[in-house]
This record gives C-alpha cells, structure tokens and sequence, in this order.
C-alpha cells in the first residue's frame, strides 16, 4: 500500500538540522496551510493547520542551506502516523508529521523576508540572475548566479526529481567551466 500527501504553506521559523548517529543528516521545519472558504450564512472562515515535516540526506542539507522563515514551500511526502501528548490544561493534542521526499520552493528567501545573502568565503555576493524555467537542460534545471561585485557567473544544476543540489560549475577567464571557485576581484581579500 501507498499514501502520499502534498502540502503547500508557508515555514513557520527557520529549519533545524541534526545528525542522527550514523551521520545522516535531518532538517525538521513545520509548514503552515491555510484555507479560506465562505459559510452558508456568507461569512469567511478561515483553517490554519501545521504540519511538523523532516527531510533526510541531501535533501535536508538543501532545505536547510535555502529555505528560511515566512517562505513558501510545496511539499510532497509521506505522512506519519500522528503523535499525541496531553496538554496542560488535560487536553488531548496531537501533531501531524510528514516524512519528505520532494519540496519546492515557491518563493525565493528574498521575497520571504528582506535577505542579503552573505559572501562566501572568498568575497563573492552570488545573485541569481535566470530563473529555473529559462535554463532547462532535460535532467533538471540550471540557474546562472553571478557576483555583484566582479560579475563572474556561476552555473547551479538542481535535480528535477531530488530538488537537490547537482554540481556549481564556475566560468574561468577563458569562458571554461570548473568546479573551483574562483577568487573575487571585486573585494580584497586581506583584512
């Protein structure tokens, strides 16, 4: 037997990530739906429900590395049968989690919340300038980052299918992809 849920909401606070002790990595992140519909009596009712989702491997390592608080996600998993614990007042509670195996991201960090992604280690301020539907090459799709500062590009492949991160190919000087990072000319390096 089979059962797959999909959810589209939005994280409700920044994902976690641990290592369980074989080293897999596990990011937990709840994401909230809500849904809007209007009463026979014509006014509008509103359901908010939350869900406790975990990814594992390189999915986790993704979803921690690019998802953020406020954005919008689509997941799609398995869902777990529910926890149930009682409250403080003796009431009965119960969570619904969700075992990831594919999400989306609907909404950049960007239009999430106001973000300035942090320079790498040697200076670079990539920015995405394609988006995924503008460079699609079968496999999955690629998006073309490029510094602000010394405008190098940058080619990201991510999985179709995994949403996972494939390779970061770098444009040298003589227009040839490597898998180096370059330095930035655009920032001095010394301190």
């Amino acid at each position: 037997m089979y059962q797959q849920i999909m959810l589209v909401g939005s994280l409700s606070g920044d994902p976690k990530m641990r290592l369980t002790q074989d080293g897999t990595p596990v990011t937990s992140f709840r994401v909230v739906t809500n849904r809007s519909w209007r009463a026979q009596d014509g006014t509008t009712q509103n359901k908010t429900v939350r869900f406790d989702v975990s990814a594992r491997g390189r999915l986790a390592e993704v979803v921690n590395q690019y998802m953020t608080n406020g954005q919008r996600v689509l997941v799609v998993g398995e869902l777990e049968e529910p926890s149930t614990w009682t409250d403080g007042q003796g009431n009965t509670r119960a969570s619904l989690e969700v075992q990831a195996r594919n999400v989306q991201f609907l909404t950049s960090r960007t239009e999430a919340q106001p973000f300035k992604p942090a320079p790498s280690q040697l200076g670079h301020d990539w920015q995405c300038k394609t988006s995924p539907r503008e460079w699609n090459d079968g496999e999955g799709f690629t998006n073309m980052e490029r510094c602000s500062k010394c405008k190098k590009r940058r080619y990201v492949d991510i999985s179709r299918s995994k949403q996972a991160i494939l390779r970061i190919q770098y444009v040298d000087n003589e227009e040839n992809l490597t898998e180096k990072e370059p330095p930035c000319i655009g920032t001095s390096l010394v301190a």
